[in-house]
């Protein structure tokens, strides 16, 4: 007998010896912190390591670490009452939290700037509860900082993964919590529940996922198109949505812009377009971007919409411009609807501050990697102030802006600003553009001789020849009139016309209609200034003969205005009795503005 007891001894220790040496010499177990171990490997590793005994000593500056069980008993309490056997398996978090959930979720949403996903995996057994009562685990859990200050609506949703849920006791399961923290909060923990004195507090160390902490499902965040590298005219940027997270487009496209222009270019092309195209507004000019888009695939070979809604810009500082240009006449990308292998181009057209050297264009702005485009302005593209030479003249000044004010405000002009503009390259192309337009003056010959002749000799010398005519027209030579002009409505408003002339050179006298003229050749001037065709002194010198042929002719900005606003209804043949005419549109704007001594200041008027 006691041969056979030393023989199992003897069998027992060689057992012993040769499972030691087996141990040395073998493969060690996969190290998780090695990028060649899969995560399959990982979390083998992981789910065999032997589980300690419950940890006693828990509390918050002594956590539960991976696979360590803490036992949870509230059976004392009236309400939730239960003991729970809970086992911290796995914490993931950053690129490997992220990629998890993508895997799970096409449509995760990313974290914002700076924010990043804790994901912790946990064994939860339910030993028991009071009366078989369903036991709440699913939100129970919390997130606190490493210092101690707790985060606010950190909870998030780990959609597609086994989230932790109700159970009743005797069942297991093991389930995700996932948070959203701070990037450089080292040193999370967990706390559980997240209520009450009596909780139990897990560390919120990595323990799997080290591998894809460089996971990024948005792509290369300095790719061509990226933020940090945006494309440049000519440059093609990809982008691609099929395989990343999108609510809103799933598609492949390649976006390149073949055409920027800006400033008087882009003025010049637009108001080509459409005689109702609008001149940008103060301070403002036109950027105009053609666009191609070459569709690659879409997710099912779905149909791609694509529009000019899809494109945005944003300024040098990244802020966006809310306000839009819409315009007539241009092809632009339209609401055709794409199809993988189909290409389509059109015009972005967006108002942009004169100022603004380096604009960004972004395409797809909807989604969370839209592609970036770069507009920056060359030296000699930029808008630069130009010079102004000479002394400013107050009084003069002072009557351009009463003169100008009306039809400053009518257009969306700036009233309060000498030539209704500021003195810009920009706005130097409006005012060219106005000049060629409207009244067919191209460069500073046609103004100044359109200036000259017409301060002596505008509209009211042919309202006087019209009213002397009016006067001495007899019934038999009005009665061929009426029968050349055959058409009801032309006869009409020929015998409205002579009695507006009657009466208005009744009224007026030997002043005609002279301040319609005045009033336009100080625009004029003004106008010549801005759009560098005048220099500012001469500028002055236009304005200052007529200034003083106002000044002798009428006593007050009331008289002038009175005489301005009769001799637009006779030149735009306007029945002043009739409602919402241009007529009554200026009128309004001059009654809403007279007490304006900015505009209308009383003190020019008298000796100079």
């Amino acid at each position: 007998m006691k041969k056979i007891l030393s023989l199992v001894l003897l069998a027992c220790m060689l057992f012993t010896l040769t499972s030691c040496t087996l141990k040395k010499s073998g493969a060690n177990p996969p190290d998780t912190d090695d990028p060649s171990v899969s995560d399959e490997a990982e979390e083998l590793t992981n789910s065999t390591k032997p589980t300690r005994p419950s940890k006693s000593d828990n509390s918050r500056q002594n956590p539960a670490g991976a696979n360590e069980t803490v036992v949870y008993n509230s059976m004392r309490e009236d309400y939730e009452a239960y003991e729970l056997e809970i086992t911290l398996l796995e914490v993931r978090r950053g690129g490997g939290a992220l990629k998890k959930l993508v895997e799970a979720d096409t449509y995760c949403e990313i974290p914002a700037e700076g924010k990043e996903y804790l994901l912790a995996k946990f064994k939860v057994a339910a030993l028991q509860s009071k009366n078989d009562e369903l036991i709440e685990i699913g939100h129970l859990f919390e997130i606190v900082k490493s210092d101690g200050g707790t985060y606010n609506d950190s909870y998030a949703y780990a959609y597609g993964l086994e989230e932790l849920t109700t159970m009743y006791q005797g069942s297991t399961q093991e389930g995700y919590v996932c948070f959203i923290i701070d990037k450089n909060d080292m040193n999370p923990l967990i706390v559980f529940p997240s209520y009450g004195n009596s909780q139990f507090w897990f560390s919120g160390a990595k323990t799997a996922g080290s591998k894809d902490d460089n996971y990024n499902p948005l792509g290369d965040p300095n790719k061509l198109g990226s933020e940090n590298n945006p494309a440049k005219i000519n440059e093609t940027a990809n982008f691609n949505s099929i395989d990343i997270p999108s609510e809103y487009y799933e598609f492949n496209v390649d976006v390149t812009v073949t055409e920027i222009l800006r400033g008087q270019k882009a003025l010049e092309v637009v108001m080509a377009a459409h005689e109702y195209n609008d001149i940008p507004p103060v301070g403002k000019e036109y950027l105009l971007a053609k666009v191609k888009i070459e569709a690659i695939a879409s997710r099912n070979g779905s149909e791609i919409d694509i529009g000019n809604y899809d494109f945005g810009l944003v300024n040098a500082n990244g802020v966006e411009y809310k306000e839009k240009a819409y315009v007539s006449g241009l092809d632009d990308l339209g609401f055709e609807l794409m199809y993988p292998g189909t290409t389509k181009e059109g015009y972005l057209t967006f108002y942009v501050d004169v100022n603004d050297t380096n604009p960004y264009m972004l395409a797809l702005i909807f989604s969370d990697i839209p592609v970036w485009f770069s507009f920056p302005q060359s030296k000699g593209d930029q808008q630069t102030q130009t010079k102004t030479t000479g002394q400013r003249n107050g009084k003069v000044e002072a009557w351009a802006l009463g003169c100008s004010a009306i039809l400053a405000v009518k257009n969306g002009f700036d009233p309060y600003e000498f030539g209704m503009f500021s003195r810009s390259e920009a706005n130097a192309s409006i005012a060219r553009l106005t000049l060629s337009g409207s009244w067919d003056c191209n460069n500073r010959n046609d103004l100044i001789n359109l200036i000259t002749r017409m301060t002596e000799r505008g509209h009211s010398d042919s309202f006087a020849t019209s009213y002397e005519y009016a006067l001495i027209l007899s019934e038999k030579e009005f009665q061929d009139m009426m029968e050349k002009l055959g058409d009801e409505e032309d006869m009409e408003l020929a015998i409205y016309m002579v009695s507006l002339t009657k009466s208005l050179g009744d009224k007026w006298g030997d002043k005609n209609i002279k301040a319609w003229d005045w009033f336009r050749m100080i625009h004029l001037a003004g106008w010549g200034y801005i759009a560098g065709y005048l220099e500012l002194q001469e500028a002055y010198d236009y304005m200052l003969p007529v200034i003083e042929r106002l000044n002798s002719t009428f006593s007050s900005w009331d008289e002038a205005v009175d005489n301005y606003m009769d001799g637009y209804a006779w030149w735009s043949q306007t029945d002043v009795s009739e409602p919402g005419t241009e007529y009554k549109h200026r009128l309004d704007i001059y009654q809403e503005y007279k007490s304006d001594k900015k505009l209308f200041d009383p003190t020019v008027w008298g000796k100079q």
